[in-house]
């Protein structure tokens, strides 16, 4: 997906269904599920026992998440209103915000239910865009780049700029979840690449993957001590 469409990518990777096998419903997936019921990631794995909540710092109404994800299996849904409205970086709730509602809600969760397992997913806002809402300087852009060839840089400036939040937060959850004696699985994967198009043109791109990654706690239960890379579509 080009420069939008979180909920597609969204709906792929909970569901594992494909954007040829939905019709028309592929613009608009969660349409989908107003008459279709369908198993998800978080069906599957409430059906094992686990807790599911969804993390977004967003009203959960939005794309009619609050009506769809319980639907999907999930038992809660952690919005905007329960975020501070001050813990923002540039126009969203931070991922540091996001990260701090991860750790907290992981910690009470399980004091209360120590023996249940909890599958929490968060969807971040921070590098949302549009990126021509935040304005950079020219020495911020610089800092990026060892050279600068393009015009119009701003808005790859602010991503990148969003980016380090990001890289930080992943650093931050996998720190955090290193110290637990319990096992842990993070998966973080980017739903699709950020609407830039000057800069596309300016550099003729063309590639529309984003990355992802898996990572555990516990390398007990890792099959191999060489991390494996595999280029998958999101319903995979």
């Amino acid at each position: 997906a080009w420069g939008a469409n979180t909920m597609r990518t969204e709906f792929a990777f909970l569901t594992g269904l494909k954007y040829p096998d939905l019709g028309l419903y592929r613009y608009y997936p969660y349409q989908y599920l107003h008459r279709h019921s369908i198993s998800s990631l978080a069906s599957v794995l409430k059906s094992l026992g686990y807790h599911c909540v969804c993390i977004h710092p967003h009203p959960a109404s939005f794309f009619g998440r609050d009506r769809i994800f319980p639907k999907m299996g999930f038992d809660g849904f952690i919005d905007i209103q329960e975020f501070d409205s001050k813990a923002t970086f540039g126009p969203y709730i931070s991922d540091q915000a996001v990260t701090k509602k991860i750790k907290d809600f992981t910690e009470s969760f399980t004091k209360v239910s120590p023996d249940k397992p909890l599958f929490i997913f968060a969807i971040t806002m921070e590098n949302h865009g549009p990126l021509h809402l935040e304005k950079t300087t020219s020495a911020e852009q610089q800092s990026y780049f060892s050279d600068l060839p393009l015009n119009d840089a701003n808005d790859l400036a602010v991503y990148l700029r969003h980016l380090k939040n990001a890289d930080q937060m992943i650093a931050d959850l996998t720190e955090y979840y290193s110290q637990q004696s319990q096992s842990h699985s993070l998966c973080f994967y980017g739903d699709h690449i950020p609407s830039m198009p000057k800069i596309y043109a300016q550099l003729g791109y063309q590639d529309d993957h984003s990355d992802y990654f898996i990572w555990q706690n516990d390398a007990s239960i890792v099959a191999s001590d060489k991390p494996m890379s595999l280029d998958l579509n999101a319903d995979e």
